[in-house]
């Protein structure tokens, strides 16, 4: 007898752990951030059309419980898919498809050339394009009774986005903020922090009591009456161009010094955004005793999760003072420790003294919008490239500005920056500058030249060729040495496919027909470019400037030869190593370096 299928069960999800119900029409999940602040994001399935709502619910339930590929318990980042999904809901409906199951691929189509790189008429990001893709490809995949044609079309979609990610990924990307511009910003918000944050504060308490006693639009006449009467000099640009308006208010004034005190933090201790957001009351910390000690700000990095210290100036800790002091009333109002709460960074009028709830902390946005808002009043000639000044802009400044002047020093910032390599700070903060490269490049120039003057000048050269050539190399590196000024001449002083690289223990003559690294038309294999292979390799050559390397590399060699119980392969692979470099040293050993 045939059986009749039944429906499948209705799964039911127990959400309680996240705080949520799932039969509600409105979830509300909190992000903890320092102590009991948070930041709390509501997903309203009442703003998706009714068809919708089911699919939607089930797949951010799934995507909680880890029971999807991208599942998240991050509010921030569920906020993002619901926002995606819902405009992508709503504008479905508006098209005539009601439900999930009225889709078809056109629409799709017309939506991935049309629609989804856009907002409000303008063109987004690939990033962002990407982003919003991805989300209605994973929602559509497996949570909605649309087509497998539907399917198949999203994912190209979302394929397409990609490939615009990747392509704009492989541009040449220039920043449109300048380094003297980002120095004129910073230089003006140390001047607020160091020199008008106390004054801001001193008239801030001058009318806490009138605040305190009168209402809010009350307190606000009291202030502009008093102000007028007790207008100070401030010495930054910015608080000089907000005191010249007449319609000045405390929270403009205090908004100012806290965008001028975030700069500082954000340019001055490179940390992401949501390192900011978890700073609280009394982070900086002292460590070690007397002068040589050192600020620091202790937490987490936001990426890996590891602890680590921020070293900071002693601006940074004044900004962070200042913040301090600025919300003080606030944080005794709301029982928070955060010191980027929401309360003190929104433009909202916020001194009402009325008791509020533990404070949410400040969203990226508003710490963001506080920075430009400062950035702006302090230089209004940046126009537009203030707009697009960003945190991930303020982060790679720093890694810029000093490796521009000591590239020794990436190892000192890769560990400010959190980085376990400092190859990471060299290519995603420091390698895609151009004029940075043009100076490394001139900085290579000179590094040749200095290795064609030590060549063509040392009475001693050890090689590997025959003298009659190394002679006649000497001779063109003299003939062209007066009139070398660029490193396209200098890579050609000695003919087509020859490269001049110096290192610590000699210089490549390099040919790479007779290379023994095994490099190619680029130049040596730095894998492979090892002391006893260079020793060996007939575009090897080594000058008194050497002398001291190899020296010590002998006095290595005779050491390891003494120890006891090494095996004989490694004895005889160090014999052979020592007997070349004393035959090296045998011939530049004997003069000074120069």
């Amino acid at each position: 007898m045939k059986r009749v299928r039944s429906a499948p069960e209705k799964v039911d999800f127990d959400l309680a752990k996240f705080g949520v119900r799932y039969e509600d029409g409105c979830w509300e999940l909190r992000q903890y951030v320092v102590g009991d602040s948070y930041h709390r994001v509501c997903l309203d399935f009442h703003k998706f059309p009714s068809a919708w709502r089911s699919s939607a619910k089930d797949y951010f339930a799934k995507t909680l419980l880890g029971l999807v590929p991208r599942a998240s318990t991050i509010p921030l980042t569920l906020r993002e898919r619901f926002y995606a999904i819902k405009s992508f809901a709503v504008w479905c409906k508006e098209q005539g498809a009601a439900s999930p199951k009225e889709i078809d691929s056109e629409l799709i189509e017309y939506w991935g050339r049309e629609i989804v790189g856009f907002q409000k008429g303008r063109r987004i990001t690939p990033r962002a394009e990407g982003c919003r893709s991805a989300n209605v490809e994973d929602f559509l995949r497996g949570h909605t009774d649309c087509s497998v044609e539907v399917r198949a079309a999203c994912s190209a979609v979302a394929q397409r986005s990609r490939k615009r990610i990747r392509m704009a990924g492989n541009e040449a990307g220039t920043d449109a903020l300048g380094e003297d511009l980002i120095l004129r910003v910073l230089r003006d918000a140390l001047v607020v922090v160091q020199e008008d944050a106390p004054e801001v504060l001193r008239l801030v308490s001058k009318f806490s009591g009138p605040r305190a006693t009168r209402t809010a639009r009350r307190g606000r006449r009291h202030w502009h009456s008093e102000w007028v009467g007790d207008r100070p000099n401030f010495s930054s640009e910015a608080m000089k161009r907000l005191g010249e308006r007449t319609c000045l208010s405390e929270e403009r004034m205090i908004g100012t010094v806290i965008g001028a005190a975030i700069a500082v933090i954000a340019l001055l201790s490179v940390m992401r955004t949501s390192e900011l957001q978890r700073l609280c009351v009394g982070c900086v910390e002292k460590e070690g005793d007397g002068e040589f000690g050192s600020w620091v700000i202790k937490g987490i990095l936001a990426k890996s999760g590891r602890a680590h210290t921020w070293i900071v100036v002693p601006e940074v800790k004044a900004a962070v003072e200042a913040i301090e002091l600025l919300g003080a009333e606030v944080r005794a109002n709301s029982g928070t420790k955060a010191l980027l709460a929401a309360r003190v960074v929104s433009r909202k009028p916020y001194l009402s003294g009325r008791t509020r709830a533990p404070s949410k902390v400040a969203w990226a946005s508003m710490l963001l919008c506080r920075v430009r808002e400062f950035a702006q009043l302090s230089c209004p000639e940046g126009g537009t490239a203030l707009e697009h000044l960003t945190f991930r802009k303020t982060r790679r400044f720093l890694a810029r500005f000093v490796a521009r002047r000591d590239r020794s020093s990436l190892g000192a910032l890769a560990f400010q920056y959190g980085h376990l390599d400092v190859q990471i700070t060299d290519t995603y903060y420091v390698g895609n500058d151009p004029e940075l490269t043009k100076l490394l490049n001139e900085e290579s120039s000179l590094e040749v030249i200095r290795a064609m003057e030590d060549l063509a000048r040392s009475d001693s050269v050890h090689t590997n060729v025959p003298a009659e050539v190394m002679e006649a190399t000497r001779q063109r590196i003299e003939a062209v040495l007066s009139r070398v000024s660029t490193q396209k001449e200098v890579f050609r002083m000695l003919g087509a496919g020859v490269v001049l690289g110096p290192c610590d223990w000699g210089y490549c003559f390099y040919r790479q027909e007779r290379s023994k690294c095994e490099g190619n038309e680029d130049g040596p294999n730095k894998a492979n470019r090892t002391p006893t292979t260079c020793a060996s390799c007939l575009n090897f050559a080594a000058t008194p400037r050497h002398a001291e390397w190899w020296r010590r590399r002998v006095a290595d060699l005779e050491e390891f030869a003494r120890f006891r119980g090494t095996p004989a392969q490694s004895k005889r692979i160090a014999a052979e190593r020592l007997a070349q470099a004393v035959k090296i040293l045998s011939v530049i050993g004997g003069g000074d370096e120069p």
